[in-house]
C-alpha cells in the first residue's frame, strides 16, 4: 500500500485546518503568513489526497471610490442639516455649492423643507440632529471600508446607484475541515519542508540550496492577474474601422484645428448662424486664423453664401481658428480634393476622430466627442442607397434605428438616426445624414455627381454597447471597469 507524504505547506495547512474547524481562506492565509498561491496549492494537493473538505463559494467585497472616501465622516446632506440649523433663514440659492449635491437626498430622506425658496428643517430633520445622527446609509459606507460583511444589501444599492462604492465579487474557499484521513497524516512523520515558492529574499541568500521544491499544481485556483488591454473606446473604434472597411469605404484624416471656412462656410453655413457663437464653438487665440490657399474655391463659397443668403460674407470671418465642431469638415475636404475624378465607380470615404462643442454637460453630452463621418460621391445616387448602407451598419452593430426628417445647413433632404436605449429609456440621437446640396459639390468643384453623407456619434454608440450610465464613465479610468471590458461584445 502507497504510503502518503504530507509536503512541507500541506502539513502547515493541514496543522491549522485541525486546529480551527470550519475556517475559510482568508483566516488560513493570516494564520501562516504564506502567500496566497502557496497556500491555494496547499489547499488543492490536500483535496486530491482528500484530507481536507471545503465550499466553493463567492467573496463579495466593496471597494469606495474617491468619492465615497470623502464622504465617511458624513455625508453632504447630514452637513447641509446642521448648515441649516445653524442658519438664519437661508435661501435655496443661497446654499453653498459643496453642500448642494445633498439637497435632494435630504429631501428625500424628510429632513428639509423648502417654502417660498426659503429652507427648513422638518421635525424629522430636527430629530436626527437630537440624535447625533444615526444615518444608515453613513454607517453602511464605514462598514464596507472595513471590509465588513454585515452590510446591509439596501443601503449598499443606494451606494452603488451613488457611485460612492463598487461591488467586486471573487471565487473563495470556505468551510476547511480536515477529514480522518488528514488526521491520521498529521499522524505520520511529515516529509521534509520544501519551497512553495521563490522569493527575492529566498534567491539574494541562495536559501534555496540544499533543499527541493514542491510540486507545481496547474489545478489549484491562482490569484487575478490583469494582463495590459486596450481602452474599451480604443478597441471599439478599431471595430468600426473594420466595418466601414469592409462595406469597402476608405478612412480620411485631417486636423482638428481648422479655419471656420471649413468647418462653416463650405458647408453652406451662414456667417451669422448660431452654431458659431462662442455657446457653441471654441475659437483659438493662437493662431487665431488660418488661411485658405485656393483664391478661386474662395469665390465660389462666396459667390454662394452671396446668392442664397443675401447677407454679407467677410473673408476674416472665413478665416477664424477653430476647434472643429464636426468632423464633416474633414469630408468637405475630401470633396475639394477628389474633385477630378470620374466618379463612375462611387467613392466611398470615412473619417473617425474627435470634434468639439462647448456643449452643456449630461449623460449623454460632453465638450468633445468621437464621431464617425462618412461620404459616397457616385452618380445617380439616391436617399434610399444611403438610407440602406446607414442600416445595414447599424445592424451590424445589433442595434435598431428609426429615421426622422430634420434640417441641416449643408444637406437636403435631410434626416436623424435614432436609436432607442433601453438602459435610459430613452431615444438617443445618433447623428444626422443627407444628401449634400448641389450649391456645395458645384462650389467645392464636383461636377454631375451626387454627394450621400452622414455624422454619427461614436461615444453614444458606445454607451448603449458597453451599458453605461455616462458617457463621462468612458473617460473617468475605472480600474475595475477596464479590467472586466472584456465582457463588451463587439
Amino acid at each position: 500500500m502507497e504510503v502518503i507524504k504530507l509536503l512541507g505547506y500541506e502539513y502547515k495547512v493541514l496543522s491549522f485546518i485541525s486546529a480551527h474547524e470550519n475556517v475559510d481562506f482568508n483566516e488560513v492565509v493570516k494564520g501562516l503568513g504564506i502567500n496566497e498561491d502557496s497556500i491555494r496549492w496547499a489547499i488543492e494537493d490536500l483535496k486530491t489526497k482528500k484530507a481536507i473538505t471545503s465550499e466553493e463559494g463567492t467573496k463579495v467585497t466593496y471597494i469606495l471610490t474617491e468619492e465615497g472616501k470623502s464622504y465617511l465622516s458624513k455625508f453632504p446632506e447630514e452637513q447641509l442639516v446642521e448648515y441649516v440649523n445653524s442658519s438664519k433663514p437661508l435661501e435655496v440659492k443661497e446654499l453653498p455649492e459643496n453642500l448642494r449635491i445633498g439637497f435632494i437626498w435630504a429631501k428625500k430622506n424628510g429632513w428639509i423643507n423648502i417654502y417660498n425658496g426659503i429652507l427648513t428643517l422638518t421635525d424629522n430633520g430636527k430629530r436626527v440632529l437630537e440624535d447625533g445622527f444615526s444615518y444608515p446609509l453613513n454607517k453602511a459606507l464605514n462598514l464596507a471600508n472595513n471590509g465588513s460583511y454585515e452590510v446591509d444589501e439596501e443601503q449598499v444599492k443606494i451606494l452603488i446607484s451613488r457611485k460612492l462604492v463598487e461591488r467586486k465579487e471573487r471565487p473563495y474557499i470556505k468551510n476547511l475541515a480536515i477529514t480522518d484521513l488528514g488526521k491520521s497524516l498529521l499522524a505520520n512523520e511529515k516529509e521534509e519542508e520544501k519551497i512553495g515558492s521563490l522569493s527575492r529574499d529566498l534567491i539574494a541568500h541562495r536559501g534555496w540550496e540544499g533543499k527541493s521544491f514542491e510540486p507545481y499544481s496547474i489545478a489549484a485556483e491562482v490569484a487575478p492577474s490583469y494582463p495590459a488591454l486596450r481602452h474599451p473606446m480604443n478597441e471599439f473604434i478599431n471595430y468600426i474601422r473594420y466595418k466601414m472597411a469592409s462595406l469597402g469605404f476608405k478612412e480620411t484624416v485631417g486636423s482638428i484645428i481648422q479655419p471656420a471656412f471649413w468647418v462653416f462656410d463650405s458647408l453652406f453655413s451662414p456667417q451669422d448662424h448660431p452654431t458659431r457663437d462662442m455657446q457653441d464653438t471654441f475659437f483659438l487665440s493662437s493662431p487665431d486664423a488660418i488661411e485658405i490657399d485656393d483664391e478661386e474655391l474662395i469665390n465660389r463659397v462666396k459667390k454662394m453664401h452671396l446668392n442664397n443668403w443675401k447677407g454679407k460674407w467677410d473673408i476674416n470671418n472665413a478665416k477664424q481658428a477653430v476647434l472643429r465642431t464636426h468632423t464633416t469638415a474633414v469630408s468637405a475636404h475630401s470633396m475639394y480634393n477628389y474633385r477630378n475624378m470620374d466618379f463612375t465607380t462611387p467613392l466611398k470615404l470615412f473619417t473617425i476622430d474627435k470634434a468639439f462643442r462647448n456643449e452643456s454637460v449630461d449623460y449623454k453630452h460632453l465638450a468633445e466627442m468621437y464621431q464617425l463621418d462618412g461620404i459616397v460621391i457616385g452618380k445617380s445616387l439616391s436617399m434610399a442607397n444611403l438610407i440602406w448602407i446607414l442600416k445595414e451598419f447599424f445592424s451590424s452593430l445589433g442595434l435598431e434605428i428609426r429615421i426622422q426628417p430634420s434640417y441641416f445647413p449643408f444637406t437636403e433632404p435631410s434626416f436623424e438616426i435614432h436609436h432607442f436605449d433601453k438602459e435610459h429609456n430613452d431615444w438617443i440621437e445618433m447623428g444626422g445624414a443627407g444628401v449634400i446640396r448641389n450649391d456645395i459639390t458645384e462650389a467645392l468643384g464636383l461636377k454631375d455627381a451626387t454627394v450621400l453623407a452622414w455624422g454619427l456619434g461614436l461615444d453614444r454608440m458606445m454607451l448603449s454597447r458597453a451599458k453605461l450610465n455616462s458617457l463621462s464613465d468612458l473617460y473617468k479610468n475605472n480600474i475595475g471597469w477596464l479590467r472586466t471590458r472584456n465582457k463588451i461584445e463587439f
